[in-house]
């Protein structure tokens, strides 16, 4: 029996949304760089709940230009195109792959901007140019290597994870419970399985360019994984751009 899906797991529970009218604030206060800060009502989750929501949308940031361009990085993939206001309620986005994607404005000030995205709804912190910079530079650099389908092609549990997220001990030994049971299962004939804390996705995988990347199309999207280490026993993947270093390890099965 398939486990419940990543979506509609993390969606339960967020389907009352008050939306913010743009005429009581100033839209002015959408450009600029925000990244990932906390769930909205983040106190109605337990910790285990948390950490997951940290672990996955913790790299998430946006940048709305003046221009009507933005960038986005969600889940260690980057997009980019054209950003407006819908409605006088949603931001509208629209990728440069063709993907329209609203985003329900729940609050905005000059501090903060709180929006559901496909049912999650996030707290996002205006950052300073300075910062974002720094949380830039600040990601580890890795050299990608190349790798054959008879390497990969098999299943990988979960060994360690290195998030760019600082966290607390609290937090770290609930990741270590919610990774547990964590793996890939790149088959042969293209297919792949990605299961983490025990919420399963059927997507489809492929080499990225010089078969030194590995990228996966699933509900969730697109996600590239950047090959920096393989071997008959091990493979250890960098998630996008996000700098979070995955390290797996063969199973027996």
């Amino acid at each position: 029996m398939r486990a419940v899906s990543m979506k509609t797991a993390l969606t339960t529970g967020y389907v009352c949304l008050t939306l913010l009218v743009f005429g009581q604030s100033n839209s002015e206060d959408i450009i600029g760089k925000w990244k990932y800060e906390e769930v909205y009502e983040s106190e109605k989750l337990d910790s285990v709940g948390k950490a997951m929501m940290e672990t996955l949308f913790g790299g998430m940031t946006f940048q709305f230009n003046e221009d009507g361009q933005y960038k986005a990085q969600i889940m260690g993939s980057e997009e980019q195109g054209e950003w407006k206001i819908e409605n006088d309620k949603n931001i509208l986005l629209s990728s440069e792959k063709g993907v329209v994607t609203p985003l329900e404005v729940i609050d905005l000030t000059p501090e903060n901007l709180t929006f559901s995205l496909q049912g999650r709804p996030f707290v996002m912190a205006k950052t300073p140019d300075t910062e974002m910079e720094a949380l830039t530079k600040a990601k580890p650099k890795y050299e990608s290597v190349s790798a054959t389908k008879d390497q990969v092609a098999k299943k990988w549990v979960l060994k360690s994870k290195e998030s760019v997220v600082e966290t607390s001990e609290l937090v770290q030994e609930a990741l270590s419970e919610i990774h547990e049971g964590t793996y890939l299962k790149l088959s042969a004939d293209g297919k792949s399985e990605v299961v983490v804390a025990g919420l399963s996705e059927d997507s489809a995988w492929q080499f990225g360019e010089n078969n030194a990347s590995i990228i996966i199309t699933g509900e969730e999207g697109k996600r590239v994984w950047t090959i920096i280490g393989v071997s008959d026993n091990e493979l250890i993947l960098l998630l996008g751009s996000a700098g979070e270093k995955w390290v797996f390890g063969l199973t027996n099965e």
